[in-house]
């Protein structure tokens, strides 16, 4: 009786153990992006690019992401020359969560725009199949779940880098836009 209570126990154990992996596994990883969501997610980051590269006014880069957005700024840090954004959406199914665009602290000329972003899963394949010049930069080295794969293509003058954690390897987690003449 003893032995068939803990075959009873060990295996509700794992079952249960099982459930609630599935459920948080689900939990921390969105739905994959249709091609049409990532296309479009991607056609708006090209977008900000482009206005990135023919904007010499950090103001009108600035105006252009928070036009969609609640149009506040979070914080100026003159010390660092950076611009803390409010969360703006990039499509319908993917937001900018937090974004940092740095200044050139003599001539107020962006930079570098970094974008955290949540929403649906724009996936590693998706961005070496749009990109095929897409080149990997960097990659985890094993010392953190928090380092990336980070991939650049450049498109008219500007790097669009591309990062991909390394605890959630094949879902974009951050958009770095900078001319392609700076140093990663």
């Amino acid at each position: 009786m003893t032995t068939s209570r803990h075959i009873n126990f060990v295996f509700s154990a794992a079952l249960f153990g099982h459930v609630g992996f599935c459920l948080a596994a689900s939990v921390v990883q969105p739905r994959k992006a249709s091609n049409a969501e990532f296309n479009a997610a991607m056609s708006a980051v090209e977008k900000v690019a482009r206005y990135f590269s023919s904007s010499g006014d950090t103001l009108k880069l600035e105006a252009l992401i928070s036009t969609s957005s609640t149009g506040e700024t979070k914080a100026f840090n003159t010390k660092n020359s950076t611009i803390e954004l409010a969360a703006f959406p990039l499509t319908n199914a993917l937001s900018a969560s937090s974004s940092t665009l740095y200044v050139d602290s003599k001539n107020e000329e962006p930079r570098l725009l970094a974008m955290n972003v949540s929403g649906v899963c724009l996936s590693r394949k998706q961005f070496v199949g749009r990109y095929s010049d897409a080149t990997l930069m960097s990659f985890p080295h094993g010392h953190s779940s928090e380092e990336t794969y980070q991939y650049r293509t450049v498109i008219d003058g500007v790097a669009i880098i591309s990062e991909f954690k390394e605890k959630s390897r094949d879902c974009m987690s951050a958009v770095k836009i900078q001319h392609a003449n700076e140093a990663s």
